[in-house]
């Protein structure tokens, strides 16, 4: 699953800026990887004064050992460079 939300959340990266910041329902999807269907839901959770678009993608569809999902997480800004975490 990590895998795969890697893959995804790369995609999400190369998208322009503007694209990411339209609604998760839009944004979000689901994607079949080695036969399971996962589910990925991504969203701009905050945009800073500065334009900065703070992304996360979420993935599930696969039973898990603890009750948390990975995410991807990355900070896109307006000039299309992309750091990772809270940057």
């Amino acid at each position: 699953m990590r895998a795969a939300l890697h893959q995804v959340g790369r995609e999400f990266e190369s998208m322009p800026y503007a694209e990411l910041l339209q609604p998760a329902e839009v944004l979000s999807c689901s994607r079949t990887f080695d036969g399971a269907v996962l589910h990925f839901s991504a969203e701009a959770y905050r945009v800073d004064a500065n334009g900065d678009i703070h992304f996360c993608v979420d993935v599930s569809g696969l039973p898990t050992t603890a009750s948390w999902k990975p995410s991807y997480m990355f900070t896109k800004r307006r000039d299309g460079s992309v750091t990772h975490g809270d940057a």
